[in-house]
C-alpha cells in the first residue's frame, strides 16, 4: 500500500505577495490585490486563475450588495455628524384691533435652532466611523464567503467531470472486455450467456456515462449562471496528486483568528451597540433649542428683540430606550462570544478533517492500485480460460469501485486544501480593510 510522504507542519505564514485586483474599475471598492498569491502546484493545475476568481466573487450580487452597504454606512455617518437639527425660520403677521380705536398690522420674524451638547457630537461621530468599518468588514466578510462558494462551486463541477471521465474510461475497459468474451465465444470456449453478462455490463456501463456527461454539463451550466466565469471543462485530465502537507491544528486556529472577519465584524457589532446605549444615556439629558425673535406690535410704536431658550423635561420614555439600547448591547457581547466559538470549532473541524483526509486518500489510492491489478490479471485468466465470467466482472466491478472511490478522495482533498488556504486568506484573500 501506498504510504504518506513524511512532511513538515503546514507553514501558516501567509504569502508576502498579496492577490490580484478582482475589479479596479469600481474606486469604491476597498483595498483591491495588486498580486496573486503563490499556490502548491496541485492547486495551480485545477484551480481557475486568481483573475478569473476575484472578478467573479467581485461579481456576486450579495458582494455588491455589501459594496454598496459602504456607501450607505458612509452617508449615514455624515448624517451623524451633521446632527439631527436645522435651523427654523418663523414668520408671523398679525392685526391688533382694539375696541374703541384705531387697527394695528404686528409682524414677528424669529429664527431657532437645537444643539447637541458637545459629548453626542463626538459620540455621534464614533457611531458613524463606526458604522462604516461595520460596512467594509461586511465587505470582506461577504467576499469570504463568495471565495468559499467558489471553490466549493469548482470543485463540484470538477468532481462531476472527472466522474464522467471515468466511466468513460471504465466503459472503454468493459468493451474491452467483452471483445475478449466473444473471442472466447466464436472459439466455442463459453457458454452463450457469458456473452449476455458481458453485454449486459457494458450496457450498464454505457448508460452511466451518458448520466454521468448530463450531471456534469449541469453543473457547468449552474457554475457558469453563478459566477459568470468559464468551469472546468468536459473533459478534464487526470487529476494531480495532491501536494497536501499534515496541519497543526492549534497553529491553524490561531491562524484563522488572528485574522477573521466574521470574528471582526461580530466585534464591531458589539461595539456599535455599546456606543449606541452610551449615546442612548447621553440623551438622559435632553437638547436645548435656542432662537431669536424679533417685531413689531401697534404699527411699530413697540418694537421688541428678544431670545428664547427651550429644553424638553426628560420622562420614562427616554430610561426605556437606555434599557433597550444596554440590553442590545449586551445581546451583542453574546453573539460575539457565539461567533468566536463557531469559528474555533470550524476551524478545528476543517483541520482534523483535513488531516483524517489525506491519511484516507493514501489508503484509497493503493486499494485502487491493488484492484485494478486483480482486475487485469483476472482478464487475462479469462482469456486463458482460467477464470469465469463472474470473476472477471466481480474484478472489474472491484476495480471500478475501488477507483471510483479514490478519486472522490483525491478531488475532496484538494477541495479541502483550497477551503484550509481560504479561510486563513492565502486563496483569494478579502480585499484589505481601510478602517477610518
Amino acid at each position: 500500500m501506498r504510504q504518506a510522504p513524511a512532511a513538515p507542519a503546514l507553514n501558516l505564514a501567509l504569502p508576502a505577495n498579496l492577490a490580484t485586483p478582482a475589479d479596479a474599475s469600481d474606486p469604491s471598492e476597498p483595498g483591491l490585490h495588486d498580486h496573486a498569491p503563490a499556490l502548491p502546484a496541485d492547486l495551480a493545475r485545477v484551480l481557475p486563475p486568481a483573475e478569473l476568481a476575484e472578478r467573479a466573487i467581485a461579481g456576486l450580487p450579495e458582494v455588491r450588495e455589501r459594496l454598496r452597504g459602504i456607501d450607505y454606512r458612509a452617508a449615514e455617518r455624515d448624517r451623524l455628524a451633521a446632527g439631527p437639527y436645522e435651523w427654523t425660520a418663523r414668520a408671523t403677521v398679525q392685526q391688533r384691533r382694539e375696541e374703541i380705536g384705531p387697527r394695528y398690522h404686528e409682524q414677528e420674524v424669529a429664527i431657532e435652532r437645537g444643539f447637541r451638547w458637545s459629548g453626542k457630537v463626538e459620540q455621534d461621530r464614533k457611531l458613524g466611523a463606526t458604522g462604516v468599518r461595520i460596512a467594509r468588514n461586511g465587505y470582506s466578510d461577504a467576499w469570504h464567503e463568495g471565495a468559499r462558494g467558489l471553490v466549493a462551486g469548482w470543485f463540484a463541477v470538477l468532481r462531476e467531470a472527472r466522474a464522467a471521465a471515468r466511466l468513460a474510461e471504465q466503459q472503454a475497459q468493459r468493451e474491452r472486455a467483452l471483445g475478449v468474451v466473444r473471442k472466447r465465444l466464436a472459439a466455442g470456449d463459453i457458454a452463450r450467456i457469458e456473452l449476455g453478462l458481458a453485454e449486459s455490463e457494458a450496457a450498464q456501463a454505457r448508460s452511466a456515462q451518458r448520466a454521468a456527461l448530463a450531471r456534469a454539463a449541469v453543473a457547468r451550466a449552474d457554475f457558469a449562471r453563478r459566477y459568470g466565469i468559464a468551469a472546468p471543462p468536459e473533459t478534464v485530465a487526470a487529476l494531480p496528486e495532491p501536494s497536501y502537507e499534515p496541519v497543526d491544528v492549534d497553529r491553524y486556529i490561531e491562524a484563522v483568528l488572528a485574522d477573521n472577519h466574521e470574528i471582526r465584524l461580530a466585534e464591531l457589532d458589539a461595539a456599535h451597540a455599546r456606543l449606541s446605549a452610551d449615546r442612548e444615556r447621553a440623551e438622559l439629558l435632553p437638547d436645548p433649542t435656542v432662537g431669536v425673535h424679533a417685531g413689531r406690535e401697534r404699527g411699530g410704536a413697540e418694537r421688541i428683540v428678544g431670545l428664547s431658550f427651550s429644553m424638553p423635561i426628560g420622562g420614562p420614555a427616554r430610561s426605556a430606550r437606555v434599557s433597550a439600547a444596554l440590553a442590545e448591547a449586551d445581546m451583542a457581547d453574546e453573539r460575539l462570544r457565539a461567533t468566536r466559538a463557531r469559528v474555533v470549532q470550524s476551524a478545528f473541524e476543517l483541520a482534523t478533517l483535513a488531516n483524517a483526509a489525506r491519511e484516507g486518500w493514501d489508503s484509497l489510492a493503493g486499494a485502487a492500485t491493488l484492484a485494478e491489478r486483480n482486475a487485469d490479471l483476472a482478464e487475462r485468466g479469462y482469456a486463458l480460460g482460467e477464470l469465469g465470467i463472474n470473476e472477471l466482472l466481480l474484478a472489474r466491478r472491484q476495480a471500478i469501485e475501488a477507483r471510483s472511490a479514490e478519486e472522490t478522495a483525491r478531488v475532496g482533498l484538494l477541495e479541502t486544501h483550497a477551503r484550509l488556504l481560504v479561510d486563513r486568506h492565502a486563496l483569494w484573500a478579502p480585499p484589505e480593510d481601510e478602517d477610518e
